[in-house]
C-alpha cells in the first residue's frame, strides 16, 4: 500500500499519513496515574461544547482541563443521585449522568443540576434507579437503559416513555443501544446465570414494541458496533453485518487473526478504524476495509478490563479502564529518523552531515561514517578503515574524492571514498598544536582551509604549505587566543563570520598580499556563545548557548531575539537551517522549532512526532540541494521536507477555569462563578491583595506544553507570555476597569484562533468614589454655607447685643445722667450751703444707682451666670442692698436643684429686669415692711412670686427707674411669660415662663 506523506496535526494539515492500516500509538500515557482518579474503574467519558472532558467513574464524576480533576459527587454542588456513575451522554449543554441511583442532569455552563428518581406512583418516571446506558439518537431522542428488563425513551418535560424487554430477566443489564433508524434500535443485553450476551431488535410503535431476538452467545465472544450507516458483529473472530430488511447479522468476512475476550463496548471513528476492548489489559484496533491487519495495543495492569473508548475533538483517543484513564496518539510521524535508537541505549551521536559534490549525503556520528541510501532510505555504516584511530567531528567534501575529517583531539584528517581509508592529513597536522581538536573545517574559494578548533582559528594555506593562528587585537585586548570555534560562515568573497564561545567576530581577508592578511573586529554587543550561523542577504541569524536566536542587522547593528518567551522550544540552540519560503528551523536542546520570519509564528516539534530524540548537536545540520533539511542529534538524524508543511489556524476551546482572589481587609479567599459561554464582568474589591486567573485548551495531547499570552488593557497593551504556567496572577491590582485577552498556542505553539476578553472593575476605596467625593463637596459649601449663615446670624446678634446694651445704658443711666448733670448746672448757680448739700447728696445717690445699673448690665450679658443660681443669687443681692437700708424683711426660697437649670441669656435678664422693677415699686409705692420671695418648678415652666404685706400705696413722682408695671408687661410677653398682678393682703407679683425656651 502507497504510503503518501503529508504532514498532520490536528486541524493543521501538515501531511497525513492516509493508510488504511490499523493504527499504531506512538504515545501512550495513564492520565489519572499520580492522582485522585488513580485506580478509579473508569466507565464512561464524554466532552461538553467548551471543550471539558467529563470522566464516570465508580467514586463519583470529574471534570478534566488538562491541568486539574474537579469532582462532583452526592455531597459537591451540584450534587449526583450516587456516586456509582455507569454512562454519560452530553446533550446540548447538559450533561446527563447515569448512576446505580438515578439520573443527574447538570448543565455545564451554570453547573445548576435536576435528579430523576423512580417514582412509584408516577408511570412517567425512569423505570429503574440502576441506569446502565444513556444513548442518543440522530434526531436527538434519547434512550435509557437499565438493570433490569426495562428501557425508556426520554419525551420531554421531564417525562419518559417505559417498554418492557421480553424474554429476559428483571436482573438483566442493557450493556448498549445502538439506532437502526428512528425508533427502530438493537439491544446488547447481559442476562443469565452465567451470564450471556442476547442480542435483540426491536421496534416502537406508539407504545408497543415488537421484538426479536436475534441471538445469544458467551458474554466475551461476541461485540456489535456501528460504523457510518452500516451495525456490525464480531463474533469469533468473524464478522457479519446486520440486515435491517431480515433484522438478522449477515456473515461478511473472517479475520485471519483470531481475537476474542471482548470486554466493554467498541468504537468506531470516521475513517471506519475499530476499537474493541478485551478484559486482558489491552484492545485490538483494525481498519474495515483492511481487516487482515489488526493490532492489539496494551494498556494498564494484568487482567485489566477496556470499559469505552473515546475520541475528543483534537483525534486523542481516550481508553477507559478498571486501571484508569489512558490516552494514546496515533502515530503519524512528522519526520524521518535515522539511525535511532528508541529505547535510548547506545545511541549514534551524529556531529557532521554534508553533501558531496555528487549530490550523496554523508554523515559521522561516534566512530563511524554514514552514507544515506536514497533507494533504502536509510544511511548505512561504510565501516571506513581507521588507520588514526580517533573519533571524527567534522566533515568538509575536499575533492571529488575526499572528505577532510576534524578529529577530536587528533588534528584533521582525511578519507578517500574510492579506498575507504580514513588517515591523518599529514601536509596540515604537522603544522597544528598537538591534540587539536577539530571542530569545524571551511574551504574558501581561494582553497584556503579554515579550521575552527577547541583551541581557536587557524587557517592553512596549500599553496605556501604554511599554518597560521587568527588573533584580533583592539586597544590592546587579544580575540579568538583559545575560543572554542562552533561555526565559519563565509559573507561575500572576502569575509568571514566567526561563531565561538565568547561571542560573534567578523573577518576581512585581504587575498592580494601574501601571505594574505586578516583583521578581526568582535562584535561588542553580542557577547554570547554562538553555535550555529545562518545568513540571509544582510541579516545574520545566530544560534546561541542559553540566549535563543539572535536576529543580527549587519548595516545597522541592530538586535532582535526570539526566545520561550516567543514560543521556542528551549533557549539552548545548537543549529539553524533555511527551510522552503520565509521559515527558519532551529534545532534545539528540547526539539524542533520552526519559525515563520515573516508572520513570527513558532511550531514546535518532539520526538513523539517523528523526531530522533529532542536534543540536537552543534554543526550537526544540512539542507541538500532539493530542500531536505536533515539535523544530526544525540540519538540519530532527523529529517523533513519543509515545503510539505500547510500551516492552518486551530480552534481549539480556551476556557477561564478558575478565578480566585484575596480579600487583605477580610482576610479571606474568594472564588468567582464562571459561565465561559457568557463571560460577565468580574468586579474586585479595592483590598485585593493578589488575584488568580486560571486558563485551560481543549488540546490534551501534551497540556503542560501549551503556552498562553496576555494582556491587561488599561494596564498593558502588550501582549505578555505566561512563565510555563496556565497561571496569571497579578498583585495589588489599582483601582480601575480593565480589559484582560488571553490567547492560547498547543503543544507545537500553534496560535488558537480563540481571544478569550474578560472585563474588569477594580473598585476604589469608597473615600475615592465619585459620589463620595461629590457628597463631600456638596457637605463642604453646605458647611460653608452654613458656617456663612451662623457667621452672618452672630454679626446680627452681635449687632443686637450692641443696640440693647446702648438701649439699656441710655434706659437706666440716661435719666440718672441727666439727673447729675442738671443738679451739677444748679450747684454753680446756688451758694446757699444747705440746698448745696441737699443737692450732692442727689448726685451720690443717682451715681450709685447708675454704677448699680451698669452692673446690672453685664451681670446680664455675661454667659456664665446663665444658671438659676447665679440669677437667684444675685436676686438675694438686690433684695439685701434695697430693702436692709429700709429695715424692710425678706424671705427667698428657691428650687432644689437650682444647680442643673439653665436660662437663655434674654430670658434671665429680662427676668431679672421685672424682678428689680417689682422690688423698686415695693419701695417706692408701698408701705410693706416684710417681702416673700419665690421660685418654684412646674414641668417645663418657672413661677416668680413677690409678696409683700404692705397695706396702702403711697404717691411719689419719682420711680426707681422710669419704666413701670408697662415695662415690666412688655418684658414679660418678649420671654413668652404670663404676669399678674394680685392686691390681696398687699401686693403680688407672679411670673410664670418656660425656662427651655
Amino acid at each position: 500500500m502507497r504510503l503518501i506523506k503529508t504532514i498532520y496535526l490536528y486541524v493543521i494539515v501538515f501531511g497525513f499519513l492516509c493508510h488504511l492500516n490499523a493504527q499504531e500509538f506512538n504515545a501512550i500515557e495513564n492520565v489519572t496515574f499520580d492522582t485522585k482518579l488513580q485506580n478509579h474503574n473508569i466507565t464512561s467519558i464524554e466532552q461538553d461544547g467548551n471543550g471539558f472532558l467529563w470522566i464516570g467513574t465508580n467514586f463519583g464524576l470529574y471534570r478534566y482541563d488538562g491541568y486539574h480533576f474537579i469532582s462532583y459527587n452526592i455531597y459537591t454542588k451540584p450534587s449526583l443521585s450516587n456516586n456509582n456513575i455507569r454512562t454519560l451522554k452530553i446533550v446540548d449543554n447538559e450533561l446527563w449522568v447515569g448512576t446505580k441511583g438515578g439520573i443527574t442532569i447538570i448543565n455545564t455552563n451554570t453547573k445548576n443540576a435536576i435528579n430523576y428518581k423512580k417514582d412509584t406512583v408516577n408511570p412517567q418516571s425512569i423505570a429503574n434507579n440502576y441506569v446502565t446506558k444513556i444513548f442518543k439518537g440522530n434526531q436527538n431522542s434519547l434512550w435509557i437503559g437499565y438493570a433490569t428488563n426495562k428501557f425508556s425513551k426520554y419525551l420531554g418535560n421531564h417525562k419518559f416513555q417505559n417498554f418492557k424487554i421480553n424474554n429476559v430477566s428483571k436482573l438483566c443489564q442493557v450493556n448498549d443501544i445502538i439506532e437502526v433508524s428512528e425508533d427502530n434500535l438493537i439491544l446488547d443485553i447481559i442476562d443469565g446465570n452465567p451470564q450471556v450476551k442476547k442480542i435483540i431488535s426491536i421496534q416502537i410503535i406508539g407504545n408497543q414494541t415488537i421484538q426479536k431476538e436475534i441471538y445469544t452467545e458467551d458474554v466475551n465472544s461476541t461485540v456489535i458496533f456501528k460504523s457510518g450507516s452500516n451495525i456490525y458483529s464480531l463474533l469469533k473472530s468473524k464478522l457479519y453485518v446486520y440486515d435491517a430488511a431480515t433484522k438478522n447479522f449477515k456473515y461478511h468476512s473472517t479475520f485471519d487473526k483470531n481475537i476474542s475476550s471482548y470486554s466493554g463496548l467498541a468504537l468506531s471513528d470516521n475513517l471506519s478504524n475499530i476499537f474493541i476492548g478485551t478484559n486482558l489489559s489491552s484492545f485490538y484496533n483494525f481498519n474495515l476495509n483492511d481487516k487482515n491487519t489488526i493490532s492489539e495495543t496494551f494498556v494498564g495492569k494484568d487482567n485489566t478490563l477496556v470499559n469505552v473508548f473515546f475520541i475528543d475533538k483534537t483525534g486523542l483517543l481516550w481508553v477507559a479502564t478498571t486501571d484508569g484513564l489512558y490516552k494514546l496518539k496515533k502515530k503519524h510521524l512528522l519526520f524521518d529518523h535515522y539511525l535511532y535508537k528508541k529505547n535510548g541505549l547506545h545511541t549514534v551521536k551524529m556531529r557532521s552531515i554534508i553533501q558531496d559534490f555528487s549530490g550523496s549525503i554523508y554523515a559521522v556520528g561516534n566512530d563511524s561514517l554514514y552514507h544515506y541510501n536514497p533507494i533504502k532510505k536509510q544511511f548505512e555504516n561504510k565501516k571506513w578503515i581507521n588507520k588514526i584511530k580517533t573519533t571524527p567531528y567534522a566533515l568538509l567534501a575536499y575533492d571529488e574524492n575526499n572528505f577532510l575529517v576534524g578529529t577530536q583531539g587528533n588534528g584533521l584528517g582525511i578519507y578517500n571514498k574510492k579506498t575507504n581509508i580514513y588517515d591523518s592529513f599529514y601536509q596540515a597536522n604537522k603544522l597544528l598544536p598537538p591534540n587539536t581538536h577539530v571542530l569545524k573545517i571551511y574551504k574558501d574559494l581561494t582553497n584556503v582551509l579554515w579550521l575552527g578548533t577547541a583551541n581557536g582559528l587557524y587557517y592553512f594555506n596549500k599553496a605556501t604549505d604554511k599554518m597560521y593562528v587568527v588573533l584580533g587585537d583592539e586597544n590592546g585586548i587579544s580575540y579568538l587566543k583559545n575560543d572554542i570555534i562552533y561555526d565559519i560562515v563565509p559573507f561575500k568573497n572576502d569575509q568571514l563570520w566567526i561563531g565561538s564561545s565568547s561571542g560573534l567576530y567578523h573577518i576581512q581577508i585581504n587575498y592580494n598580499v601574501n601571505p594574505i592578511s586578516v583583521k578581526v573586529s568582535k562584535i561588542q554587543n553580542i557577547l554570547h556563545e554562538i553555535r550555529s550561523i545562518l545568513t540571509v542577504k544582510n541579516t545574520l541569524w545566530l544560534a546561541t548557548q542559553s540566549n535563543g536566536v539572535f536576529k543580527y542587522k549587519i548595516d545597522t547593528k541592530e538586535i532582535d531575539k526570539i526566545t520561550e518567551e516567543d514560543g521556542l522550544v528551549n533557549n539552548t540552540v545548537y543549529s539553524v537551517l533555511p527551510g522552503a519560503k520565509n521559515e527558519l528551523w532551529f534545532g534545539t536542546l528540547k526539539g524542533l522549532s520552526r519559525y515563520d520570519t515573516v508572520n513570527k509564528q513558532i511550531l514546535n516539534f518532539f520526538e513523539y512526532d517523528g523526531l530522533a530524540g529532542n536534543e540536537f548537536n552543534t554543526s550537526s545540520q544540512l539542507k541538500t540541494k532539493n530542500g531536505i533539511l536533515f539535523f544530526g542529534g544525540q540519538n540519530g538524524i532527523s529529517s523533513i521536507d519543509p515545503k510539505t508543511i500547510e500551516i492552518k489556524k486551530t480552534n481549539f476551546k480556551l476556557n477561564i477555569t478558575n478565578i480566585s482572589w484575596y480579600n487583605s481587609d477580610k482576610d479571606s479567599t474568594y472564588f468567582a462563578n464562571i459561565d465561559n459561554n457568557n463571560l460577565t464582568t468580574l468586579e474586585l474589591p479595592n483590598s485585593n491583595a493578589f488575584v488568580n486567573f486560571e486558563f485551560s485548551l481543549s488540546d490534551y495531547f501534551k497540556p503542560q506544553n501549551n503556552t498562553f499570552k496576555y494582556r491587561l488593557i488599561g494596564l498593558h497593551d502588550d501582549w505578555r507570555m505566561f512563565n510555563k504556567t496556565n497561571i496569571l496572577s497579578y498583585t495589588n491590582l489599582p483601582p480601575g476597569d480593565y480589559t484582560l485577552e488571553v490567547m492560547a498556542a498547543t503543544n507545537y505553539c500553534l496560535w488558537n484562533e480563540q481571544i478569550i476578553s474578560l472585563p474588569i472593575i477594580v473598585n476604589q476605596i469608597f473615600y475615592k468614589k465619585w459620589w463620595f467625593l461629590m457628597s463631600l463637596a456638596v457637605l463642604l459649601l453646605l458647611f460653608l454655607f452654613l458656617f456663612r449663615k451662623y457667621e452672618l446670624y452672630h454679626l446680627k446678634e452681635l449687632e443686637k447685643l450692641r443696640f440693647r446694651i446702648s438701649r439699656d445704658l441710655h434706659d437706666e443711666l440716661g435719666s440718672t445722667l441727666t439727673g447729675i448733670a442738671i443738679r451739677s448746672e444748679i450747684i454753680k448757680e446756688k451758694l446757699d450751703s444747705k440746698e448745696k448739700d441737699d443737692f450732692l447728696s442727689d448726685i451720690a445717690k443717682q451715681s450709685r444707682e447708675a454704677v448699680d445699673t451698669l452692673s446690672d448690665v453685664v451681670w446680664a450679658i455675661d454667659s456664665r451666670n446663665n444658671a438659676l443660681v447665679n440669677l437667684t443669687d444675685r436676686m438675694q443681692d438686690v433684695l439685701f442692698l434695697l430693702l436692709s437700708p429700709l429695715n424692710i424683711t425678706f424671705s427667698f426660697k428657691t428650687v432644689d436643684s437650682q444647680n442643673s437649670i439653665y436660662l437663655n441669656q434674654d430670658y434671665r435678664r429680662h427676668v431679672f429686669l421685672i424682678f428689680k422693677e417689682a422690688i423698686t415699686n415695693i419701695i417706692k409705692h408701698s408701705n410693706a415692711t416684710h417681702v416673700n420671695v419665690t421660685i418654684k418648678k412646674d414641668k417645663y415652666f418657672l413661677i416668680l412670686t413677690i409678696h409683700d404685706n404692705g397695706t396702702k400705696v403711697i404717691e411719689s413722682n419719682v420711680t426707681l427707674n422710669g419704666n413701670g408695671i408697662k415695662n415690666m408687661k412688655s418684658r414679660a410677653e418678649k420671654i413668652k411669660g404670663i404676669l399678674n398682678f394680685s392686691k390681696k393682703k398687699g401686693f403680688t407679683v407672679e411670673l410664670m415662663f418656660d425656662y427651655l425656651y
